[in-house]
């Protein structure tokens, strides 16, 4: 808890370079500006904050809680266990009446603070600025693996979503600048950085939906990759990735543009990757996992993950070995694989085309009210003549996959989705979505 310099302020707001300034201030305060955020921060040597309720041990863990160290962390520096350390975390959070790693290093040094100076710790100057939103949100599906990761580990949502003033959409999505800030914030109030390595293990097998059930019932462990960067957008848009092959690699590529991704999301989307193949072919043995940020202490991200990782790589990417693209899924079902592409390809069109998604819905809208769309029906909730529906669906504008669909395809094609929406999230696997999708069919 020693005196703070402009890169150590840096790395606590968000590690971009803001300004220091002294002037006019009384001695031991810094100003210190980034962006349009204002502080005052005290640049002084701090005594040790008075913890009288706690032990020895207890006061020498809470520092290091303060300090930002993980319970793995704690655990290797004091050489006890990790679950040693989560208990006198627990201890000490009862006897300071705190409830999270922030609230407990906030509490210690005002503690500290209190012989010094009669003032808080920062004093905000201005109100925060007005967030800046891509427009991109993260599908209803991940944000529920989001949500059910909170309530594993016993960690409050809703009061998450209430400090960062996070709403997800009516249909369960959410923005995705508040979903990497709430899995950040999940690893932080848990301390365990490794968080996004160790999360995949946990999901079941079908809680990611359509582009898992499209992976598991792909013909090829290759085209299964090749859905991951045609479809990838049904779980996480506006990412970039790229399935190709380079030498005797099979490479999946990773990343976001116009975004700092936190470390916990990138490792979730990789490692959850790494494990769906897994789960599907238990042969595969990747050849490397590669990612952008450098190596963690510990050693703990190779351990958890199995494979080898290479850490500051030029771009994130799970390697595979290039003969393993033709292996044959155990899960294969090509009848199920197209159907559940064409439904894919008609709900990726409609995210991406007013055309497609203004007739989706209203489509959609009827089946909600009757077991049958007509044209009539559909072109009186569009608000344009029946006549006009033929034109709209020969459009050449319209996204590829939607181009030449008869309105029967439409309206088949909402019905199928609304069934599939019903089935995801619920832990529903590829071959349960094949024998739901034939029933359909020949209905």
């Amino acid at each position: 808890m020693g005196g703070r310099h402009r890169s150590d302020i840096s790395s606590a707001l968000g590690g971009e370079e803001g300004v220091m300034d002294r002037r006019e201030l009384p001695d031991g305060l810094v100003r210190f500006t980034l962006g349009d955020l204002e502080v005052l921060v005290l640049d002084l040597e701090l005594p040790e904050a008075p913890l009288p309720e706690l032990t020895p041990s207890e006061r020498s863990v809470a520092t290091l809680v303060a300090d930002g160290l993980s319970n793995g962390e704690i655990a290797e520096a004091r050489e006890v266990s990790e679950r040693t350390v989560a208990n006198q975390i627990r201890s000490i959070f009862q006897k300071l009446g705190v409830c999270s790693r922030w609230d407990l290093a906030l509490l210690m040094t005002r503690r500290a603070l209190e012989p010094v100076v009669d003032a808080p710790t920062v004093l905000v100057r201005r109100d925060p600025p007005s967030r800046s939103y891509s427009g991109i949100y993260n599908s209803p599906t991940s944000a529920a693996v989001l949500r059910a990761s909170y309530e594993r580990h016993g960690v409050d949502f809703e009061a998450a979503c209430a400090r960062r003033r996070a709403a997800p959409e009516p249909d369960g999505s959410l923005a995705r600048e508040d979903y990497c800030a709430l899995f950040d914030e999940l690893a932080a109030e848990l301390g365990e950085p490794e968080l996004g390595v160790r999360l995949p293990r946990s999901v079941p097998i079908g809680a990611l939906g359509m582009l898992e059930w499209l992976g598991m019932s792909a013909p090829t462990l290759g085209d299964a990759m090749a859905i991951v960067s045609t479809h990838g957008d049904l779980l996480h848009p506006g990412a970039r990735r790229e399935t190709r092959v380079r030498g005797d690699e099979l490479r999946v590529e990773y990343s976001v543009d116009g975004l700092s991704m936190p470390r916990v999301v990138l490792d979730w989307s990789m490692v959850c990757l790494l494990e769906r193949i897994r789960s599907g072919a238990p042969e595969v043995e990747p050849i490397e996992l590669q990612v952008q940020y450098d190596r963690p202490r510990g050693g703990v991200v190779e351990a958890l993950v199995g494979c080898p990782v290479r850490f500051g790589a030029e771009t994130n990417a799970l390697v595979l070995p290039r003969e393993q693209a033709e292996m044959r899924l155990p899960t294969s079902d090509p009848e199920t694989f197209e159907r559940l592409r064409a439904i894919a390809d008609w709900r990726l069109d409609a995210a991406r085309s007013s055309v497609v998604g203004q007739l989706r819905a209203a489509v959609t809208g009827v089946l909600e009210r009757d077991a049958v769309a007509t044209p009539r029906e559909v072109a009186r909730a569009l608000g344009v003549p029946m006549n006009a529906l033929g034109r709209e669906l020969a459009r050449p504008d319209l996204p590829m996959a939607s181009r030449g669909l008869s309105f029967a395809d439409v309206v088949s094609l909402c019905r199928a989705e609304r069934v599939i929406g019903a089935l995801e999230g619920r832990g529903v696997d590829a071959r349960h979505v094949g024998i739901v999708l034939s029933a359909l069919a020949e209905r």
